[in-house]
Parts: structure tokens; sequence; C-alpha cells
């Protein structure tokens, strides 16, 4: 255990030393991340950025769909309205990639002096806060526009203000109104809201602090009345158990085991997106001591780690593996440190006080060779980018991971010509149109019309017919959507081919009017 000069210094560490941290990962993630367009971005940042515009007081918005966005999508509102009120949206492309690059940062900092209050040594805490900035997963997440760097930089700056076993009442305040402002940020922070009350009613018996609670709970619980007052009804929680609740709990229990080795697999490529098998072996052999402190810091009702394993808990039961590594960077800070401290206490243990002091200089090398590849290969790859369009492409998280230069120059093109014809198709419909779209998110940001995805092939004609009624234009592309339940190319054309009345193609390639054809877009006529 550590003695109480040890826990007594960490709570006296200020931010000072973590600036310059702060400074160089902004400096950095500028660097990856801004580029003039909005490419390479996922389908929730494309809802984002559509609420900004929508919610934006500085100027009108062109869509008038905001509310149906909100009524749909499962998403809480402090992200966008971050956005709007900073006069961000889908015509701000580089400051929108500046906000969250800088929030990042932010968070940066704010696991550095986490890890500090922890315990951790200026190298374990620096270790710590390195994996929001160089880690494959932080870069990645910065060339998007994710909601997990606001979420972070809440989060983290809670779990700084409650390192110490000694916090006050204005440190317990602080963290619940940020952990507050992260549950309307992202849906899991309500399991941070969890361990921040359990932690305060374990460490203060509520004696002290007693606002803490209702600090934490007045904006998700606003929110959540917002939502009942206007009828918007997306919630991740509906979208679970609409279905009712004991089948889904028996769906997530039996998708445990799929979901632990994909655990295993997203960790790994959280360090090492090439995952190599050096990367596996190293990263194991830092689970055991850091989850030593996990242990040590449980039993001293510590909020990071019951955060930490709530946290942990709900990904093992989440039903969208591939959404793992988002969730793992979260918390990769917890990691570093834990296993940076269990190696300076199994050297303490087991040898002279050299091997303490050398601890956290082994788990940072044994971190940096997992990292190294992994991160040349994206900064060097944006470093030799050439051209205008591979400047841009370069700063996608998709231009990595190809076999080949070619193959990454040959995808990106296609994405970006995919986008710029939504956007041209955009502009030739009814500004009422709904759109069926198997990539609808995409369509509603750059072709500016309202979009839904139809049903499923797993779904029954009638219902897929029913849903094409009532958004009758549609858009079907010459490419797979995954993971949006497999579409296949052309959807759903493979299932109502009669049905539909082509009203224009788009030619894949843009010199050439025949071949294949890149994108039609059709209106639904139901049969007689």
């Amino acid at each position: 255990m550590t003695s109480a000069a040890d826990r007594r210094k960490p709570a006296t560490v200020g931010i000072g030393w973590a600036l310059p941290l702060g400074v160089v990962s902004a400096a950095l993630l500028l660097w990856v991340a801004v580029k003039p367009t909005l490419a390479g971005i996922n389908s929730d940042a494309a809802v984002y950025v559509l609420l900004a515009d929508w919610l934006s007081p500085w100027h009108g918005s062109d869509i008038d769909f905001g509310a149906r966005l909100f009524q749909h999508y499962p998403f809480p509102p402090l992200y966008p309205l971050l956005m709007a009120a900073l006069g961000i949206g889908s015509g701000t492309p580089v400051q929108a990639y500046a906000l969250n690059a800088l929030l990042q940062a932010w968070a940066v900092v704010a696991a550095g002096c986490w890890a500090r209050r922890a315990g951790c040594d200026v190298v374990g805490a620096t270790l710590a806060a390195a994996t929001l900035a160089l880690t494959p997963i932080a870069l990645f997440t910065a060339m998007g526009l994710f909601s997990e760097p606001l979420y972070l930089a809440f989060s983290m700056t809670a779990l700084a203000l409650l390192a110490s076993p000694r916090a006050d009442t204005r440190e317990w305040y602080g963290a619940g109104l940020l952990l507050g402002a992260a549950a309307v940020t992202r849906g899991v922070g309500w399991f941070a809201v969890a361990a921040l009350l359990a932690c305060w009613l374990w460490r203060t018996r509520a004696r002290d602090a007693r606002l803490t609670p209702l600090l934490a709970l007045s904006a998700p619980l606003a929110w959540m009345a917002v939502k009942a007052l206007t009828g918007w009804g997306g919630s991740y929680t509906h979208n679970l158990f609409g279905q009712g609740i004991a089948p889904v709990l028996l769906a997530l229990v039996e998708q445990v085991p799929t979901n632990l080795r994909a655990l295993a697999y997203h960790f790994v490529r959280c360090f090492d997106f090439l995952g190599g098998r050096h990367s596996a072996i190293l990263l194991t052999l830092l689970l055991a001591p850091a989850g030593l402190i996990l242990i040590e810091r449980l039993r001293a009702a510590a909020l990071d780690a019951w955060y930490g394993l709530l946290y942990f808990g709900v990904i093992v039961m989440w039903p969208y593996p591939n959404h793992f590594a988002r969730f793992l960077l979260i918390l990769l800070p917890l990691f570093a440190a834990y296993a940076a401290l269990g190696l300076v206490r199994v050297g303490r243990m087991h040898g002279p006080a050299a091997w303490a002091r050398a601890a956290p200089v082994v788990a940072a090398a044994l971190l940096a060779l997992v990292v190294a590849p992994s991160v040349l290969q994206i900064t060097l790859g944006i470093a030799n980018a050439s051209g205008d369009d591979e400047k841009i492409t370069a700063r996608m998280s998709s231009w990595y991971g190809h076999d080949s230069l070619r193959a990454a120059r040959s995808a990106s093109a296609f994405s970006l010509r995919v986008l710029q014809v939504m956007g041209e198709l955009g502009g030739r419909l009814p500004k009422d149109a709904c759109v069926s779209s198997t990539m609808a998110e995409m369509f509603m940001l750059h072709g500016r019309r309202y979009s839904r995805p139809p049903p499923s092939q797993r779904d029954s004609l009638s219902t897929l017919r029913e849903a094409l009624g009532a958004c009758p234009y549609v858009l079907m592309l010459g490419a797979t959507a995954f993971p949006a339940a497999d579409f296949p190319a052309y959807y759903p054309a493979n299932r109502v081919p009669d049905e539909l009345e082509a009203l224009l193609k788009v030619p894949r390639d843009a010199t050439r009017a025949e071949g294949p054809a890149l994108a039609v877009l059709a209106r639904y006529r139901a049969r007689e």
C-alpha cells in the first residue's frame, strides 16, 4: 500500500505541469484532424452536424427535419448544442474538426492531472495522457466528428477532481456538474453518474457534499423531461427494449462471449491497428499489474475504478461490437495509469528501490513498442500526402488498413464521389421529399433532404412496401452498406424490382455514360 505521504502528495498536484502536454497534443491533433470538407465522418457525426445546423442561433437552417432527428436518433443534445452555440455546422468543417481536436487536448490534460493525483509520477501520468493523443484510436477519433472528445473532457476532469480520497465539497460538486454534462453528451454518461453517486454514498455516507446527487442528475433528468414533453422517443433504451425486456436481456447475455472476443480484438487495435502479435503479448503482460491496481482502487472506493468497471460491464453486454474501439478509448488512460502504478507496486514488493523508479519507464517503453508502427504509418501517411484530395483522404480513418496505397486511393476517391453525387441528387428533389436510403444520415447531410433507411432483408415484403410507401423516393447505391443490416448493392431493387421507377442514373465513371451505375434515384410505385 502507498504511504500516507504518497497519498498526500498527488492531491497537491496542479495542472501547470500538464499544460505543455495539452499544447503539444492540440498541435498534433489539429494537424491530423483539420480538413476543408466533411469527408470520412460516420453516420453519428452526420446527425450531430445536421442538429447543429438546425439548432444554430446564428444562421437560418436549410433543413426542416431537425425535430425528427431528435425523435428517431438516441443522441443526447449537448455536443450539437455546443457546435450550434459556436456557429459550427455543415458549412464550417474546419472549425468543426478544430473544436474536436481542442476538446481532445483538454481531455489529455485532464487525464494527466487525474493520473498524477491518483499516484503516478510524471512519466506514468504522461503515459496515461498520451493514450488520448498518440494511439491509433485517438488519432482516428480526431479525424472524425465524435462526441467522445467532449465526453472525455468532462469525465476525465471529474475523475481528476475526485482522484484524492480527501475530496472536498467543491470537488464533489464540480464532479457532479461535469458528469451530469457528460450524461447529456453521451448516453453512457448515465453510468458515470451512477458510479459517482455510489462512491458519494460509500465515502461520505451522504453526510457531506449533499447537493452532489442534485447537481449530477439535473441535466440528464431535464433532458428526459424535454423528450417526454416533445414526444421525442429516440433512446438507446427504447431501441434495445422495444421488443420487451426479457427477450432482449437474454439476447444480450448470449452475446457476451462474442463481445469478449470483440473486446480482445479491438483492445489490441486501439494501440496497434495493424494487429501485430507482439502487441497482443505486451498488452496482455500489462493487464496483470493494471488489474492489481484496479482491485486496490475498487476497495478504496475510487471513482475511476468504480466507473471503469461499470463502464466495462456495459461494453460486455453492448449489442454493437463494431463500436468497441471508440468505447475503449475512454478506458485507455485508466489502463495505462494502472499498468504503470502496478509495475511500481510489483517493483517495491520484489526488488530494489531502483526497480520501482524504473517501472513507469518500462510501461512507457512497452506501450511505445506497441503503438509506434501504427502511429508512424498514420503520421507519415499525412505528411507524405500529395495533391489536394489526398491531403483530405489521408486525414480519414478509412484511408488506413488497405493493402496498398493504390487501394486506399481508389476507395477514398469512390467515397468522395458518392458524397458529391448525394449532394447533386438532393438538389433535384422537392424540399419536402422523403428518401429511403441505405446511407440515410449521409444523404441528409449532403443531399439536405430527409432520409430513412429501408427495412432490412430480414423484414417481410409487406413491411418493406409500407416503409417505401411512406418514404417513396429511393436512392440505390452501387455499393454495399455495412453494418446497416448488410444491405447489398442497389438495395432494395433485389426485393421489389417492378415497383421502382428509375428517375435518374449516375454512372460510376463520371467520364462515361455507359457502364455500371454509381447511384440510381427512383420512385416507389405500389402495385395496383
